[in-house]
This record gives C-alpha cells, structure tokens and sequence, in this order.
C-alpha cells in the first residue's frame, strides 16, 4: 500500500575515559645519563586502550628524582583520555678508591691519587658536587709498614658513591719496591702498556716484566699486575 524510501544518520562520539588506569613496564630505574621512558598501558577498567589512541609526554625524566608521564589523547581518535603518572630516576652506584703509594720511611706522604669505576654516558668526577679526599694516619714518623689510605667526603646528584681503601707503603730507604700502577680497559681491547713506579734503594739493575693473564677475550673483571 506504500511506496517508501529515505535516509537519516546518527554519530558515534569518542568515548570519554574520565579515570584511566595507567601502568608503567618499569616504576623505578636507575639513572644512566639518558631520558628514561619506560613503556607505558593505558586501561578503561580492564579494556586496554590503543597506543594509537593516545600520545605519551615525559618529563623531569633524566636525572634522579620523579619523573613525570602525561597521557593525551590523539586528535580524531575513539577514545577521549587523559591522566599522568610518576616514576623514580634512583642514583647510580659509583665507586671511589684510593689508588695504593709507596713512600721511604722519614718521607712526607706523596698526594694521593682517586680513581672511579661507575660513570655512565662518559661523565667525569667533574659532575661530583663535592669532590672525595683520601688520607692516612700515617705520619712522617711513622715506622715501616702498610698503612690505609682512606676515602671520606664526596657528593653527586645522581651517583651513590661508595668508597674502597687503597695502601701506603712505607718502605726501608735500603730496599726498592717496584708497584705496577693500576689500568683499565673495554673488554674486547688489548692490554695498555703497563706501567710502575719505583720507590727506594740506590737504584736497579735491568728493567722489571710486567705481565697479565687477561687477554681480550677475558670477561670483565680484575686482574693481577704481576712484576
């Protein structure tokens, strides 16, 4: 009885995500020197919402302390979210030795030498707030005999520093003693050129041989210096 024909619309809006769940692949890291960004899931209660529906921003997120993640949403999407979340940038370990010295005996202690193992993204002791001070107790006075050499003080932003003793030796002005100095190198690179100091006597005869098992292919670690 009817001949009917025509057309309407209706629109889909964005859904609107008042109260995400944000979760982070990683809530604390340690610093490296780098901008941390650790992945990021975005939840509508247990519906995990598409990365492309959402940008990340990051900030405050490169030295320690609490680093900042805001969520926005992506013009044109499905999905209209927003919300942030913080995670912790925590200090890096650094190590602080005191290198060994040998003096004679009657002799004022030379200045001591400190040496780091920790710097990461090629940073020097030049970022320390405060710099470390290595001492001894042992005195120009002091008989012959092996002494500790102390580190205190020192202060970074971003580096836990720890501290290891180092030795003086204070040697009889009638002997010689021959100390290989300590070296570092990158796995996979040929042994330095080692080198010593000599410290006592009226002098030697010949050249010492300063030899090490490490080979370039040694895995990381320490190895003896023997003389």
């Amino acid at each position: 009885n009817y001949t009917v024909s025509g057309s309407t619309s209706f629109t889909i809006t964005a859904k609107s995500v008042t109260a995400p769940t944000i979760t982070l692949a990683e809530s604390s890291v340690v610093y490296d020197g780098t901008e941390k960004q650790p992945a990021v899931t975005v939840l509508d209660g247990t519906t995990t919402i598409p990365a492309s529906e959402y940008t990340v921003g990051y900030s405050n997120n490169k030295n320690v302390g609490t680093a900042t993640v805001t969520i926005t949403s992506n013009a044109g999407g499905n999905y209209t979210v927003s919300g942030s979340t913080t995670f912790t940038i925590t200090k890096a370990p650094l190590t602080v030795k005191a290198k060994d010295a040998v003096r004679l005996v009657g002799n004022a202690n030379p200045t001591f030498e400190i040496e780091y193992q920790g710097f990461v993204s090629g940073e020097t002791d030049a970022v320390l707030t405060t710099k470390p001070v290595a001492s001894t107790t042992a005195t120009a006075d002091s008989p012959v005999g092996v002494y500790d050499i102390t580190v205190t003080g020192g202060s970074a932003a971003n580096y836990e520093l720890s501290y290891v003793k180092g030795k003086l030796t204070v040697a009889d002005k009638s002997s010689i003693t021959i100390t290989a100095e300590n070296v570092s190198r990158l796995y996979g690179e040929a042994n330095p050129q080692f080198r010593y100091t000599v410290v006592g006597g009226d002098g030697m005869q010949g050249t010492p041989e300063l030899t090490c098992e490490a080979v370039p292919g040694s895995p990381v670690g320490t190895y003896i210096i023997k003389v």
